[in-house]
């Protein structure tokens, strides 16, 4: 359920980026997504154990062997194999960026969760990081898609598509069931996060800098001339 709320938390942030009458839940959307991957990280640590980060067959060693044996290799991950782990602990980080540079730029203009820094006024960084760590998440998920779709044509047989929607792919190995605690985190991952987000669709009055204003009226300006 995480994922798909992370997934529909970045679409929507991205489509509601840059208007101003939408920039409060633009905003929340992204506060929604940080907070999710935060949570993750943490499952990553005391979740499940294919959900762990010890679980994760990273290294040069195991990811060229993965690669050079990617049609015919008889080995099976019930987790994430070595590319997919790189590329979704790629994924976590570029989120937690785009988050954080999307605050840090509000900060700037005296807006949002982290104005207690008291970075500079109107410095255009921060609007450009956070447009770069955008495009960069962007292209990280084509590729996760990408390797979806390769591991599904060579390996059909183990369900990797389908287990982003079920959560269980078709092999035989050990069978993982939630503890209490792990229910319990879970339950507080997915409730926290979503009062967090609706407390801050409902009490923020963000505003967009005048910048990023003057930069839309002249892109429509520029359209209509044409």
């Amino acid at each position: 359920m995480s994922h798909w709320l992370v997934a529909i938390a970045l679409v929507v942030a991205y489509i509601l980026g840059g208007e101003e009458e939408s920039i409060n839940t633009h905003a929340a959307f992204g506060y929604l997504a940080g907070t999710l991957i935060l949570f993750r990280i943490i499952w990553g640590i005391f979740g499940p154990r294919y959900s762990r980060f010890s679980d994760f067959p990273v290294g040069i060693g195991k990811l060229k062997e993965f690669v050079s044996n990617m049609k015919s290799t008889k080995l099976k991950y019930p987790g994430h194999n070595p590319a997919a782990s790189l590329i979704m602990i790629a994924i976590m980080i570029a989120i937690l960026l785009v988050v954080l540079s999307g605050l840090a730029n509000l900060a700037t203009e005296g807006q949002g969760l982290l104005t207690f820094l008291n970075l500079p006024k109107e410095s255009e960084f921060f609007e450009e990081a956070h447009e770069v760590m955008v495009n960069i998440l962007i292209a990280l998920v084509i590729i996760h898609l990408l390797g979806i779709a390769v591991d599904t044509i060579f390996h059909g047989e183990t369900g990797t598509l389908a287990s982003i929607f079920t959560g269980y792919k078709k092999l035989t190995a050990e069978n993982v069931k939630l503890n209490t605690f792990q229910k319990v985190l879970s339950i507080v991952w997915i409730v926290g996060a979503l009062t967090f987000f609706e407390a801050n669709i409902t009490s923020q009055n963000l505003k967009l800098s005048s910048t990023e204003t003057e930069n839309s009226e002249g892109e429509e300006g520029e359209e209509e001339d044409d």
